[in-house]
């Protein structure tokens, strides 16, 4: 998993999470046991990232010279709380029923509400959510049905496809927006995010000593042999060939460059 991917889920999460009618039961990636008494009705949320892509651009940077582009799901629904008999009694069920005029109401709120959060200026997540996304290039939305009987439900899919900022390369500075991402993680309370900031900012700073030359050859892509190739890069003892000297033209000047060790 990529750090960007990473902070989409925990972000979306975070910003949508007690700002919609599904309060607190808005999820990444799946979904927790719903309480629920008998008839009882709950609206939530759940955010994934399902598929990734990454097409060759002139101008793609990042890891593997590719800039992502992420589809994300949103999954919209209610659930209602029905009795289930077995034999160990009568215990409560949480089940997505057949949709009506009420539950059409509650699907389009909630839609809007998701929407709305990500737009608000006062809530750091869906700042972060926002400055990790380049463009969103589609959306659609697509209703929950049993495909045997056609019968709708009361649940909603919307996808969403994201061009995204690419992770840092090796030796790349981090970007603001991901730094504000790891602060975040590290100051929600959760230890659970601490942690996982803990082992990306080690992940992240691990070649950020990378020398100038090194950090080129990173950004290109490239071997020993292709950066020998351009002139770039120390003469040392792991050169490919042994070095006795070197001819340098400037305009019609020449300069010759000896090994004298």
């Amino acid at each position: 998993m990529s750090i960007v991917r990473q902070l989409l889920q925990i972000s979306w999460v975070e910003a949508v999470s007690e700002r919609t009618i599904a309060g607190s039961k808005v999820f990444d990636s799946r979904m927790d046991t719903l309480d629920l008494m008998n008839g009882a009705k709950q609206p939530f949320l759940i955010f994934s990232i399902e598929e990734s892509s990454a097409e060759k651009s002139d101008h793609a940077k990042g890891l593997l010279g590719r800039r992502p582009k992420l589809t994300a799901l949103v999954q919209a629904a209610v659930a209602s709380g029905c009795e289930v008999k077995s034999e160990d009694g009568t215990i409560i069920m949480p089940a997505i029923g057949e949709t009506d005029s009420a539950y059409e109401a509650t699907l389009n709120i909630l839609d809007r509400q998701w929407r709305h959060v990500l737009h608000s200026f006062d809530c750091p997540w869906a700042a972060v959510f926002r400055g990790l996304i380049i463009d969103i290039e589609t959306i659609k939305d697509v209703r929950s049905s049993d495909p045997e009987t056609g019968v709708k439900s009361a649940a909603r899919f919307t996808q969403l496809n994201l061009d995204v900022m690419p992770d840092p390369a090796p030796g790349d500075p981090l970007p603001g927006i991901i730094e504000q991402g790891l602060t975040l993680m590290e100051t929600d309370g959760d230890p659970g995010y601490a942690s996982i900031a803990y082992q990306w900012r080690q992940i992240l700073a691990a070649d950020a000593d990378w020398p100038d030359w090194r950090q080129v050859q990173s950004a290109l892509f490239a071997t020993r042999n292709d950066m020998t190739a351009l002139g770039l890069g120390p003469i040392g003892s792991d050169y490919l060939f042994e070095f006795t000297q070197a001819l340098i033209q400037v305009g019609g000047d020449e300069v010759v460059v000896r090994d004298d060790r």
